[in-house]
């Protein structure tokens, strides 16, 4: 039923705010315990977990609301995103601005921007990882008019395209992978291990759609037979759900207007 993968993968694409990159080798432990059958990631972001789980299952289910990181993820699942084409494309447009320089940089974003973002492009997908390569921090960010990150010196080396490419097979190996836009359509689904992963609402950098009201519903609706492991900042309604969970790092939070500074505890609540 389950295939153990012996070589723990160490897949990743881009930096992502609210990653659990670092915290790889917990959800693996988590992971390898759980009997089910079936994965889902309602949140599923820079897909750093989905991308390098310990064991393979029958079925994957997995959702998106972010219409670029949703278009990657299928053109990636659907196998659409082909790594000579991306090769290419990527060789086209570093002749045409050099990406790796300060004006070439703002010159394709800008053209990312106007002609690419949220057309469900294939070039979309490709120009996401050329962006997040060669921007500061190479950290995923979008404002209301498109890619915001700023300029970061960096560049796209063998090292980087090998990353892709291994994502690439990773999926290749995969089978039975289903995607969605909401988590609403997948956390129902039974036999499952459930990665939950939303934005936090008492952090403020949590995303400006999700609030309170919708933690409450999340977690109200989570059902209890499936393994979930859900992280947020320690809240009642995660303290009312589940009886276990393990404390992390604290978050330091710096609000908006810089005068003052928010600590919260990073917790793993599950249930199994």
């Amino acid at each position: 039923m389950f295939k153990k993968i012996n070589a723990i993968s160490n897949n990743k694409l881009f930096s992502y705010m609210g990653s659990k990159d670092r915290y790889k080798k917990l959800y693996q432990e988590f992971i390898l315990k759980s009997n089910k059958t079936i994965y889902v990631e309602p949140f599923l972001g820079s897909g750093i977990i989905f991308l390098n789980l310990p064991k393979t299952f029958e079925k994957y289910y997995l959702a998106e609301k972010d219409p670029c990181l949703f278009n990657l993820f299928s053109h990636l699942i659907n196998k659409t995103f082909n790594y000579n084409n991306f090769v290419k494309y990527y060789s086209d447009i570093d002749t045409k601005y050099i990406l790796s320089s300060y004006d070439g940089y703002y010159l394709y974003r800008e053209e990312f921007n106007k002609t690419l973002w949220k057309t469900n492009l294939v070039e979309e997908a490709y120009g996401i990882i050329f962006l997040t390569t060669n921007c500061i921090n190479s950290m995923y960010r979008f404002g209301n008019n498109g890619f915001t990150a700023s300029f970061g010196s960096g560049f796209f080396n063998s090292f980087k395209l090998s990353r892709v490419k291994n994502v690439i097979n990773y999926l290749n190996n995969l089978s039975n992978i289903f995607l969605f836009k909401d988590y609403s359509e997948v956390i129902c689904i039974k036999n499952s291990i459930q990665i939950i992963d939303p934005p936090y609402y008492l952090s403020n950098l949590a995303n400006n759609y999700w609030n309170e009201t919708n933690t409450k519903t999340l977690v109200e609706n989570l059902n209890s037979d499936n393994d979930i492991i859900y992280s947020d900042i320690k809240n009642a309604y995660g303290d009312i759900k589940f009886k276990n969970y393990i404390e992390s790092d604290i978050l330091k939070n710096i609000a908006p207007s810089r005068k003052k500074e928010t600590l919260h505890k990073e917790v793993f609540y599950y249930n199994f």
